[in-house]
């Protein structure tokens, strides 16, 4: 099912993202504008890549619908032709950016105001699900502050001044997690109907252990059967998970032998049971970029000398992908397998731009 800000529509959100994009001065691609999109929905890489043609169609109805809300004002959406070789004018990107007369004019304030009162309804009702999870005078005194703003007791034009929300889509499946917290508490093996992205959907009796929240999402560790029917460590996202969960009384329950302290220490992120754990070393020159790893941590190992940033962690998916976001403004150079892999990503990302 859909949440309320779902169906506001994805040209909406796109716009909303395109005008903190085009206030830059380097613009945005659309497949940043996508990129970014799908980070906040949270979208894993096989359902990116699915649907990658229909949200290019998406940004380019949501980037007419912003030249129209601009162009009475004045404004226009500009267009920047970058070629990846100066000499070879057959591939290129477009980079989109507001012209200068947009100034502080704010072209989407209804659609900001829409969401945020959208998203305001949406806490209140995941903190009335929430109960019996987090302590009962914070979601008490908490959504008696969210219920004063959906009733107009403090006036509209504060709340767009002093509230805003992410566009993340709201936690999937949270009117769960008070009884997987019961369930593990117990020592309950449970079972229950879970369904991957790209798998048929299948039952599993899993032995739970603990629940991890990472990126607006949540995730239940347990033991449970490998194809082999071996028990050993699984994620489950609680998104995929059939609400239906029952107890298996007749299953004594099983402590996991893993530390999941120190997993999670080691990692960025949830993924990468078997992954190496690699001493990475990371020039960086540009000093902007330097101060916001610095100001926002990739993992808690960071450490800087001078231009230079140390981590010692988990070669996994989320690692990757946080270093990736800073690709053209960071050198890696320590250990060969992490730059290879840059490397390689990369050059899937111009071969398929260039096919």
């Amino acid at each position: 099912m859909k949440t309320k800000s779902e169906k506001q529509g994805e040209p909406s959100q796109m716009m909303i993202i395109m005008d903190e994009m085009f206030r830059s001065e380097r613009g945005a691609t659309y497949d940043d504008i996508i990129c970014a999109y799908c980070d906040r929905r949270n979208y894993e890489e096989k359902l990116r890549k699915a649907k990658y043609d229909i949200l290019k169609r998406v940004v380019g109805k949501a980037k007419c619908l912003l030249a129209k809300r601009i162009k009475n004002y004045g404004a226009e959406i500009l267009g920047e032709k970058v070629y990846n070789d100066p000499n070879d004018k057959r591939y290129y990107h477009t980079f989109f950016r507001y012209s200068e007369d947009i100034g502080d004019f704010d072209p989407i304030e209804d659609l900001r105001y829409k969401f945020k009162k959208i998203k305001l309804s949406e806490l209140s009702e995941l903190l009335v699900q929430s109960a019996g999870l987090f302590p009962k005078s914070w979601l008490v005194n908490f959504k008696t502050q969210v219920d004063e703003f959906n009733e107009n007791v403090i006036a509209e034009e504060q709340i767009s001044k002093v509230l805003y929300f992410d566009n993340n889509e709201k936690l999937k499946n949270i009117e769960i997690l008070p009884t997987l917290v019961e369930m593990i508490k117990k020592r309950q093996v449970i079972r229950f109907r879970y369904h991957p992205f790209d798998k048929l959907p299948y039952y599993v009796t899993v032995h739970p252990q603990i629940l991890k929240e990472y990126n607006l999402r949540w995730f239940l560790f347990g033991l449970a059967p490998d194809k082999e029917g071996h028990l050993r460590d699984q994620q489950f996202a609680l998104d995929r998970i059939d609400k239906t969960i029952t107890t298996c009384q007749n299953i004594p329950y099983i402590k996991s032998g893993t530390n999941f302290e120190q997993y999670f220490s080691e990692r960025v992120g949830v993924s990468g049971q078997r992954v190496k754990t690699f001493d990475v070393e990371i020039l960086i020159e540009d000093i902007k970029t330097l101060e916001y790893i610095r100001t926002k941590p990739i993992h808690h190992s960071q450490k800087i000398e001078g231009n230079k940033v140390y981590y010692h962690v988990k070669d996994n998916y989320e690692f990757v992908t946080r270093l990736f976001e800073f690709a053209d403004k960071i050198t890696i150079v320590k250990p060969k397998e992490l730059k290879d892999n840059i490397i390689n990503r990369a050059n899937d990302i111009l071969n398929k731009h260039r096919g």
